[in-house]
């Protein structure tokens, strides 16, 4: 399911997603999360685990893109097209999407 939304509209279901996963208490065990982070698949259809990890740095243990650069050795560029992947893949899973269908209506 490809959603067209504006960068405003993302930026939004970021911020939502952020504060959701972030204030959730161990975040790291809810199966609802761990689902959706499953679903987060690269081109060929297999799991792309370089995207799951960096979304679990970046939501659930709340590292910023610069620590995940430093720590994983990619370049700043490779780790937000890897974020925006996941963040679109994981907010379309997520509750069964219901996160998008707000900003679709």
């Amino acid at each position: 399911m490809e959603v067209e939304l504006t960068n405003k509209q993302w930026h939004d279901i970021r911020f939502a997603l952020r504060l959701i996963i972030r204030h959730k208490h161990n975040a790291h065990k809810s199966e609802l999360i761990n689902d959706a982070i499953k679903a987060i698949v690269d081109k060929d259809g297999k799991q792309d685990v370089e995207s799951q990890l960096m979304f679990r740095h970046y939501y659930i243990e709340g590292w910023g893109i610069t620590k995940i650069v430093m720590n994983m050795y990619y370049e700043e560029s490779t780790v937000r097209k890897h974020i925006k992947k996941a963040t679109e893949q994981f907010a379309e899973v997520y509750d069964g999407g219901h996160l998008l269908k707000m900003f679709m209506e």
